[in-house]
């Protein structure tokens, strides 16, 4: 979110579907970027960006792999619009991390009720998980009854001591400290 607006990313080769999209987007009060290629889509991408609208078929690099990268870092809704409509094709686009699929031609209308819907859900899960965020302090760590005493170097769930070893303090210490960054192996 910037300027208190949510932002959305419309990729497509198209000239004319960006425009459209970025007019009826920007109309409802969002702020819009947009790319022409998948690299554009990764070169623009960020934490502040609060959706995706990827058209499936561009040059350079498609949708789909942009989505395969993307998903590695952000966690924000993937829209694919797309002339394919085949379930492969949907499967293929759910696989690689789509939250929804809408295929061309499209309503405008229903482009924008899709938006507002995983939005509005995901603003709803952000908001609950918020709720529920760990408790950051100069020597402790919390998530619920979990304490991690960053001095003392021990864990306790409520008033039992859990037994770690150096490495897995470690970890825990990593994961309770940065909640929204994603690990892989």
């Amino acid at each position: 979110m910037r300027e208190g607006k949510n932002v959305i990313l419309v990729a497509d080769d198209e000239k004319e579907i960006r425009d459209i999209l970025g007019l009826l987007l920007e109309g409802e009060g969002y702020l819009v970027l947009k790319a022409q290629n998948g690299e554009e889509v990764l070169e623009q991408a960020d934490s502040e960006v609060d959706l995706y609208l990827l058209d499936v078929d561009m040059p350079q690099m498609t949708g789909f792999a942009a989505a395969a990268k993307l998903r590695k870092t952000y966690l924000a809704p993937i829209i694919f619009l797309t002339a394919y409509s085949g379930e492969s094709d949907k499967v293929m686009g759910f696989s690689v991390g789509a939250d929804d699929y809408i295929v061309k031609p499209f309503s405008n209308m229903e482009v924008l009720l899709r938006v507002r819907a995983l939005l509005r859900r995901t603003q709803q899960y952000t908001s609950v998980k918020a709720q529920k965020e760990p408790e950051i302090s100069d020597t402790q760590l919390r998530y619920k009854d979990l304490v991690l005493d960053l001095e003392e170097q021990s864990v306790k769930k409520g008033d039992q001591v859990i037994v770690l070893t150096y490495t897995e303090f470690r970890i825990l210490e990593l994961f309770l400290s940065h909640r929204k960054k994603i690990y892989s192996v």
